[in-house]
């Protein structure tokens, strides 16, 4: 077979090679899929829904907002993770994402190989890969993914036939609804194209046709997306996290990203604008507009840069196909023949043959290097686990795992803009000493688990109200001068076991 018979028919094997591929590089990141500090307090809530067999109202986990209003918005995926990990340990939770991410590229491939030749098809689900390694981690946000993918698809295949999506679709907004808040991006997107396919046509009764057709669609996926615990106020919920401006500038994933390590979106960006400029490419109006919210979004925050690829990539292919000359003209490419389907299928289970097992020989653990492991189990031989804790932030999810009430952890959205902020603050700044010992004075703090490099933490080693009684590479941790304690009731750091892994 040629070269050019192989791309010619590539197009019906590339998703499928494309997703045994992900998932087998997924395997070899084993434990980097578990760098989150969330994961922990996503398994830690899916594993409370199971075990009170009811989605959470109130904060069931901190000591600082006990029985404040909380809703566990992403319940369902935190219900497959804690599944995950309670069917598998670590291992089924890495498997739950790779699966989750692998699939969403297969989609991604199944929706760009109808419109673009193999070649064009792996460069940008391989740009995707990586522009979203960065935050490529066991929680919600991947386990949704292939819900969002097969929404565009079929939405960008039902404005290339000129039709409107299956109504069926329509439904996967409930689990989107159910499992992430990003849902709003593919209701807006099913705006968009039904005003796209409005102005297309010339006649009213056509455009009678695409408003009934189009508006039973979205109002259907309206609907679904309310399906929620939550109703109403779980639709509302992005736009409560959307306008936490404070909260911002703490979560790394909110904050702009920066070129200077050129990121993957540049990238994606100088392809897209060379392939603009060489080859000649007139985009449709409403399409342009949306390409280019989404990369205000992606320049905005970085978390948002896998919209901008998925989603404009989707939107453009249809373009490109109709008007580059080299790309494929018939939707429906010439089967492979037998021979060339029995490689596929013996490559693709060589690939998954060889992922499976070197997770199932790989030690797969977070990182001890992250999590306080050795620290909390000083605390609890000290007895200081029964006393309100001041902990650094992005310890707050493993204390929530090990049933520890926190001070503060990744739910940004019950602890609002002014605690986040104020906390953060007195936690990060060197000038805050006081606003810090008002906090803890505030809150009948027993005992601080800090990291080694926080600020908060050497305000504390100057503080004559504090002394610290363990520290290790990860964490240190203080507690009051005087008080119940005794320098006798204290393990030192010398007495304590290796520390295990979790």
């Amino acid at each position: 077979m040629t070269q050019s018979s192989i791309l010619d028919k590539a197009p019906q094997a590339t998703p499928a090679l494309l997703g045994i591929g992900t998932f087998f590089l997924m395997m070899l990141a084993g434990s980097a899929l578990l760098n989150d500090p969330d994961t922990y307090w996503h398994i830690a809530t899916g594993r409370w829904i199971l075990e009170n067999g009811a989605i959470p109202n109130t904060d069931p986990f901190s000591h600082t907002m006990t029985g404040a209003d909380w809703h566990a918005h992403e319940w369902a995926a935190a219900m497959m993770l804690a599944g995950a990990h309670s069917l598998g340990g670590w291992t089924g939770v890495v498997l739950a994402a790779a699966f989750a991410f692998s699939l969403t590229l297969g989609l991604f491939a199944w929706g760009l190989s109808t419109y673009l030749r193999p070649l064009y098809v792996v460069i940008l689900v391989a740009i995707a890969f990586v522009g979203i390694s960065h935050h490529l981690v066991a929680r919600p946000h991947v386990l949704v993914m292939p819900v969002l993918m097969l929404w565009l698809v079929l939405l960008v295949f039902a404005r290339a036939r000129g039709t409107r999506p299956p109504l069926a679709a329509a439904l996967l907004m409930i689990p989107w609804a159910n499992m992430h808040g990003s849902f709003p991006i593919g209701l807006a997107l099913g705006g968009v194209l039904a005003l796209e396919a409005l102005l297309d046509q010339t006649d009213r009764e056509g455009r009678l046709k695409v408003i009934r057709d189009w508006g039973l669609f979205l109002a259907l996926a309206t609907i679904a997306a309310c399906a929620t615990p939550y109703g109403v106020q779980g639709f509302l919920f992005p736009f409560h996290i959307g306008g936490m401006d404070k909260s911002f500038k703490w979560i790394m994933e909110w904050h702009p990203p920066t070129f200077r390590d050129f990121p993957p979106m540049e990238l994606w960006l100088m392809i897209v604008l060379g392939a603009v400029f060489v080859r000649g490419l007139k985009v449709p109006v409403l399409r342009l507009v949306v390409c280019l919210g989404l990369l205000h979004l992606a320049l905005s925050h970085v978390r948002m840069a896998e919209y901008l690829i998925f989603i404009s990539s989707l939107l453009l292919a249809p373009v490109i196909a109709a008007q580059w000359r080299d790309a494929p003209r018939d939707p429906d490419p010439a089967p492979l023949s037998q021979g060339a389907w029995a490689r596929v299928r013996i490559a693709a289970c060589a690939l998954v043959t060889a992922g499976l097992s070197i997770i199932v020989v790989t030690d797969i653990a977070p990182s001890d290097r992250k999590s306080p492991v050795a620290a909390l189990a000083a605390a609890r031989q000290a007895g200081l686990t029964d006393r309100p804790v001041f902990n650094e932030y992005n310890f707050g999810g493993y204390l929530i795992y090990e049933g520890i009430p926190t001070f503060i952890d990744g739910r940004a959205d019950m602890y609002g803009d002014a605690f986040l902020d104020r906390t953060l603050t007195a936690a990060t700044d060197p000038l805050a000493s006081p606003t810090l010992s008002a906090l803890l004075k505030e809150h009948g703090i027993g005992w601080t688990l800090l990291a080694v490099n926080d600020v908060s933490a050497q305000l504390l080693d100057k503080d004559p109200d504090w002394r610290e009684i363990y520290r290790d590479h990860v964490a240190v941790i203080h507690v009051p001068a005087t008080g119940r304690d005794t320098v006798a009731d204290i393990r030192k750091p010398t007495d304590l076991p290796a520390p295990v892994r979790q």
